[in-house]
């Protein structure tokens, strides 16, 4: 009898036991919203009739994030200048700013200022300044300057062409790959807009003993004063050990015309006060560069 009590008792207090854990575990209160972070899958300048989508992140009390994007409501603050749908989709409609905001359960994000433009000019530049040879590669960069004076690097963003690709053919990447002796217009087009051709010489490959090293020496070693000049010489070294001046026949360069420019037979002026690396090119060599320093008069 006793024990019949004891088996019941035991029964009760369990059952007590659960039921109390779920009383608790109601009572728990869920975790609250306490910021949301938006972000654009196109951060920086939005091209006018075109659209972005904005996802939104809440951070809850207990320090976990989730995806909200579906449930929160968006708003544009000026819709004559751009419109956001339920999802997070904003359309460009007119040139302007607006600001964006995603908001839910009386929490708002902070705001994401978003300036619609038009491109007004698109500027291809070479990595490296020369022309190339036949099976020689280069590298292009595209730069979009907006209506509102911003840049922005379009390289992998733009639709690459070359005017002859059997003389050049360069990828989407703005990757150029010479396959023939000739020329061939670069170009760059992004949303319409298409930027100057860039004239890209192919020569051939050198005949004879190839060039291991190109050195390049200078008439003095001394800074550069503001308006003086210097004659730079260039060097090959062949692989059959043979020397010749190809001071004339090389591509002379420098990193900052706004310091040093480089005439084609290497004279070298002095523009501004600062630093700049002087490099000749030849028969796909390259030069050691040589630093050069501009000081005021």
């Amino acid at each position: 009898m006793l024990s019949k009590r004891l088996r019941s008792f035991s029964y009760c207090f369990a059952a007590g036991l659960i039921s109390l854990s779920l009383l608790l575990g109601a009572c728990t209160p869920k975790p609250k919203l306490t910021s949301i972070a938006i972000a654009s899958s196109q951060p920086g300048s939005f091209q006018l009739g075109t659209t972005q989508q904005f996802t939104a992140t809440g951070t809850y009390s207990d320090g976990t994030t989730g995806d909200i994007t579906s449930r929160a409501k968006w708003t544009s603050s000026n819709t004559e200048v751009a419109t956001v749908d339920a999802k997070g989709q904003v359309t460009a409609v007119t040139l302007g700013s607006t600001n964006i905001t995603a908001s839910l359960s009386g929490i708002t994000s902070a705001a994401t200022a978003l300036p619609v433009v038009t491109i007004s000019v698109v500027v291809i530049e070479q990595k490296s300044p020369y022309n190339v040879l036949v099976k020689g590669t280069q590298q292009f960069t595209a730069m979009a300057t907006f209506s509102d004076g911003s840049k922005e690097d379009c390289t992998l963003s733009s639709k690459w062409a070359s005017s002859a690709p059997t003389i050049a053919v360069i990828t989407t990447s703005g990757s150029l790959t010479a396959n023939a002796p000739g020329t061939a217009n670069i170009t760059a087009t992004l949303y319409g807009v298409t930027s100057a051709p860039l004239v890209l010489v192919v020569g051939a490959p050198p005949t004879g003993p190839s060039i291991s090293s190109i050195a390049v020496s200078r008439d003095k070693v001394a800074n550069l004063t503001v308006g003086s000049t210097q004659q730079f010489t260039a060097q090959a070294l062949s692989t059959d050990g043979s020397i010749r001046n190809v001071t004339s026949q090389a591509t002379w360069a420098s990193t900052d015309q706004s310091v040093a420019t480089v005439s084609s037979t290497g004279v070298v002026t002095g523009v501004g006060p600062g630093q700049a690396n002087i490099t000749a090119y030849y028969s796909g060599v390259t030069s050691v560069a040589i630093m050069v320093t501009v000081v005021a008069q």
